[in-house]
């Protein structure tokens, strides 16, 4: 691998984007899939381009993703050729969750067709050129896990303030009075995060998850019937969580949607349906500025994501991580979350800490 964009997703990529191996360049998610279109990551490149996706089913100039949709129309519709890899270790059941809305190229593009988070616009497939399809090949693989690991102290002080950071808004802030459109960034903080909303009274508002990856704590959620439903553009499941989905598909498919990446984390989306964002950080200042990508400047940790789609253009945004001083320990009860600033991966620490 000579490139990658638009983040590093595993400790294999992240050391080797820090060695100077691979040439690495975070980018928003949901600008990304307007470079590839309109040629921006293609300069300089020379000789085909190929995309290769998986699915769960492919006709002539149609495929259903599997676990995620992402950037498949985008790569798919700037491609020369396609490699579809369909993987029947996926149940076929998955398009049940899919909804695939291209939007128009500027600068004639409408606005995004949904008024409701968990609408509906274009049906699951993927649209392409059927002369583009160069092969499909079959597999039986699972997707890997995503790893979380076991909440701690500090997850819990951190999750006991945000359940209590909620309350008061809710009773304070005007914006919040009708529904509340949550999005948690994607890790294992955030993960445990959701845990803190079961003890949180929203009385008889709505609410949904608007946000980019399905956890294992929202399938928590919403079979505790915390949720309305979720929106998404990939699962990032444990191996329990893959099953228990995969085992009641029909059911959670009615809760569950998962859109292409330009439209779950587009600002325009954001921005109608009054997000609450939820996003971790490598550190905070003072003034409200986050670093969300880099230790020290030099060594990335996972890149921007999608926590600066949601903290920028989301109506209330949280930056919650754990409170060091420097060269010291805080104890759990000095772990604070703050309304400010902007959101990114949980994974940013270089000793254990965050610092602030």
């Amino acid at each position: 691998m000579a490139r990658r964009y638009p983040f590093v997703p595993n400790e294999t990529s992240r050391e080797a984007a820090n060695e100077g191996r691979i040439a690495f360049h975070d980018r928003h998610i949901s600008r990304l899939a307007d470079e590839v279109r309109f040629g921006g990551l293609r300069a300089g490149m020379r000789g085909e381009t190929i995309a290769i996706v998986e699915a769960v089913a492919v006709g002539p100039g149609w495929l259903v993703p599997s676990t995620s949709i992402g950037h498949t129309p985008a790569y798919v519709g700037a491609a020369d050729r396609i490699v579809v890899e369909v993987n029947r270790a996926q149940p076929l059941d998955l398009a049940r969750v899919h909804d695939v809305h291209v939007r128009e190229d500027p600068p004639n593009r409408a606005p995004i067709p949904l008024d409701d988070p968990l609408g509906e616009t274009d049906g699951p497939a993927v649209r392409f050129d059927p002369g583009k399809l160069a092969a499909v090949v079959e597999t039986d693989r699972p997707d890997d896990p995503y790893e979380f690991r076991d909440v701690s102290e500090t997850d819990e002080a951190i999750a006991a303030n945000l359940g209590d950071f909620l309350e008061v808004e809710l009773d304070r802030n005007p914006l919040l009075s009708d529904a509340v459109n949550l999005q948690f960034g994607v890790g294992s903080l955030g993960n445990a995060l959701m845990g803190a909303l079961a003890d949180v009274e929203f009385g008889d508002r709505d609410v949904a998850y608007v946000g980019e990856v399905v956890q294992d704590g929202l399938l928590d959620m919403l079979d505790a019937g915390d949720l309305r439903g979720a929106s998404a553009t990939s699962l990032a499941l444990s191996s329990e969580g893959q099953d228990r989905l995969f085992a009641d598909i029909e059911r959670y498919a009615e809760d569950v949607v998962l859109r292409p990446a330009d439209v779950s984390n587009a600002p325009e989306l954001i921005d109608r349906f009054g997000v609450v964002g939820v996003n971790s950080a490598v550190e905070v200042n003072l003034y409200g500025n986050v670093n969300a990508t880099h230790i020290r400047g030099t060594r990335v940790v996972n890149g921007i994501g999608g926590g600066g789609d949601f903290a920028r253009n989301c109506r209330l945004g949280v930056v919650a991580l754990p409170s060091t001083a420097v060269g010291g320990d805080a104890p759990p009860e000095a772990v604070r979350v703050g309304s400010f600033g902007l959101g990114g991966g949980e994974r940013g620490r270089d000793d254990g800490r965050a610092r602030v």
